[in-house]
């Protein structure tokens, strides 16, 4: 594996080379960053080496990318901005940081991954494989997904973990695992902890990762509830009812699913 991912980086080398003479010839052309950025979104990226730079030792650099932001990490802190793609180059603002205390070392390594990811890197990414550029130092990065593959969205069992309502963020009960299954033929199942349900649904991919999905009404079977049942999971769909009532966004990283019509309600899910 590590071979192959070296041999791949070795080609995006070339590339780098490449494009940096045709944008010499040619000038701006931002027509491709729209496609660019498209092709970073929702992947997550761990650093492979480095030229011009050397990582502490022992340390992960890595370098997600969702919607319009960006979340990176270089061996203690996370952090998170905004970022774009304007004529080739990675243009990103600051939001936020975890507080955690590292030692020197990694702290510095922080501040410098930091600035470098600020001061506009030129962007090249090859399939699986990303590469960002700035004076004397090219940093090569591969995709989460060649160590860690995600799970696939439909004929996969998904059991939530908590809901997320605009009032509150519930975790669910450790007795109570409410699950739901999206089969290949549009059929929706699921359980809430005390109803069944039946439906159905259609998915719009933007990538196998992420996309929309278009729920048809569902229908519940009423059963009798143990009374070991909290009464939040005691009317049918609980936290499914909102999801599964219209259209959600979904969002996939290896076995954990996100999925919800906006930011402030839905849940979270696992692959079992």
């Amino acid at each position: 594996m590590k071979s192959t991912i070296t041999t791949a980086l070795s080609s995006l080398t070339l590339l780098i080379l490449t494009t940096a003479l045709t944008t010499a010839c040619s000038g701006d052309d931002p027509s491709p960053d729209a496609d660019t950025k498209f092709l970073l979104q929702n992947r997550t990226f761990y650093l492979h080496h480095a030229d011009g730079f050397t990582p502490v030792k022992n340390t992960e650099i890595r370098l997600a990318f969702w919607k319009s932001e960006m979340y990176y990490r270089a061996g203690c802190n996370g952090m998170s901005g905004d970022f774009g793609i304007r004529n080739g180059i990675l243009v990103s603002t600051y939001r936020n940081s975890t507080l955690m205390r590292c030692n020197d070392d990694i702290m510095d390594q922080e501040k410098w991954y930091a600035d470098f990811l600020w001061r506009k890197p030129s962007v090249q990414i090859d399939g699986d494989y990303l590469a960002l550029a700035i004076d004397l130092v090219t940093m090569y990065y591969y995709d989460r997904a060649i160590d860690e593959p995600d799970a696939p969205l439909t004929n996969q069992v998904w059991s939530t973990s908590h809901c997320r309502t605009h009032d509150s963020n519930a975790e669910q009960s450790d007795n109570i695992r409410p699950w739901f299954k999206l089969s290949e033929n549009g059929k929706l199942s699921s359980f809430d902890g005390c109803y069944t349900g039946d439906g159905t649904f259609q998915v719009s991919y933007k990538k196998p990762t992420f996309g929309t999905i278009r729920f048809g009404k569902l229908t519940y079977t009423n059963t009798d509830c143990p009374k070991s049942i909290p009464q939040a999971n005691s009317e049918p769909g609980n936290c499914f009812e909102p999801v599964f009532a219209g259209i959600a966004d979904f969002r996939i990283e290896m076995n954990s699913l996100l999925i919800g019509p906006d930011e402030y309600t839905g849940f979270y899910a696992s692959a079992r």
